[in-house]
């Protein structure tokens, strides 16, 4: 006998079977396109543009539904960080989490799970939907390259929920910030480090003076920049000629992150120039900002459908990125809701059973309230 809770856990227990990590998702994808095929002609690989394989990238579908209605989209992503192979999965206390070896991937086959499920329920309730647009993404855990390469022409919807944060059902967030990757190239000149220091510029000490006067950390209640990544030198005798240094900066203002942008290109410009080095600034915006407010459509049925299953709802600001960003950035209103985990991207990742069940029920209800 068909029940969400038996059907949801099967699909996810299945899912984080499949291993897909960023950059390695052709199996899942293939696997999701199989079990797509029975509700849907319409299925779409978005080919990435520097892959060649014609069956690797985003995979989006249709579910045509009451062309008088609006559409609706549902987005969730199909790869994992790593360690994800050969996960061990374990029930206890309708709790599932892993054998302490390798992440569970909730993050985010549990969103992947409910969607699969909501198909299987809508064709069992024999339910007429608005027309539905599913994306699963591929590589958000990398830089949200899936999205960012998503062929938006092929996405009707203006109201769209993916199912990618953390915590308790109910959750969204309904703020997220712009983030500025800043790549430094600090260029010294290499000699022998013993037989003649003095002709080299130690491109790892022009670096080193830049960074202790750039902050670091939570700057105030808007930003936080980090520098994550520092290479440089090839040999101890070396005088290091080359150095590189990663830097990102989050904010809900972009003026502040433009301000601390200009604090690292000022302070490695004058500390290449006491050194007599040079230095080059590459820097490129991840994924710029949203906010939600009361007047949200996505926001308010989501709202809507919380309330009529008694879940309560919290709305929460975020420092994180998701496709909910890229989504936004080309007009598409849409929320970043819970999926129901708990310490993802850490070996301690759990998800309740309930959870799984709540997330179906809630996209579920989004669907009924759009289909009136």
């Amino acid at each position: 006998m068909f029940t969400i809770q038996h059907d949801v856990l099967d699909n996810f227990l299945t899912l984080i079977n499949i291993p897909s990590e960023a950059g390695e998702e052709q199996e899942i994808i293939t696997y999701i396109v199989k079990r797509l095929k029975q509700h849907t002609r319409f299925i779409k690989i978005n080919t990435l543009k520097e892959n060649k394989n014609k069956n690797y990238g985003n995979v989006i579908a249709k579910i045509k539904g009451n062309p008088k209605l609006k559409p609706i989209m549902f987005c969730a992503h199909l790869d994992t960080v790593s360690p994800s192979k050969n996960i061990n999965p374990q029930i206890l206390n309708n709790i599932i989490k892993t054998d302490g070896t390798t992440i569970l991937g909730a993050d985010d086959k549990a969103g992947v799970a409910a969607i699969l499920t909501l198909l299987r329920l809508i064709h069992k309730d024999k339910l007429t939907t608005c027309p539905i647009e599913l994306v699963f993404t591929i590589g958000e855990e990398i830089g949200l390259v899936g999205a960012k390469n998503l062929d938006f022409s092929q996405i009707d919807s203006k109201i769209g929920f993916v199912l990618d944060s953390d915590g308790d059902i109910g959750k969204a967030v309904i703020k997220a910030p712009s983030y500025l990757y800043v790549k430094v190239k600090v260029k010294g000149l290499a000699s022998h480090a013993a037989m003649n220091p003095q002709l080299g510029v130690n491109s790892i000490k022009i670096a080193a003076e830049a960074i202790a006067k750039i902050p670091s950390g939570t700057i105030d209640s808007e930003t936080c920049m980090n520098v994550g990544i520092i290479k440089g030198g090839v040999a101890t005798n070396i005088v290091p000629e080359l150095t590189e240094v990663d830097f990102e900066i989050r904010s809900y203002s972009e003026a502040k992150i433009k301000k601390y942008q200009s604090v690292i290109e000022t302070n490695f410009k004058n500390a290449a120039k006491k050194y007599k080095g040079t230095v080059e600034f590459d820097c490129d915006w991840h994924f710029k900002k949203y906010e939600f407010t009361k007047t949200n459509k996505a926001l308010n049925i989501f709202s809507e459908a919380c309330s009529n299953l008694k879940i309560p709802v919290k709305l929460v600001n975020s420092f994180g990125g998701s496709d909910a960003n890229i989504f936004n950035q080309h007009g598409i209103e849409t929320l970043n809701i819970s999926a129901g985990y708990i310490n993802p991207h850490s070996k301690d990742e759990t998800i309740k059973l309930s959870s799984l069940k709540q997330l179906t029920d809630v996209i579920y209800e989004i669907v009924k309230i759009c289909s009136k």
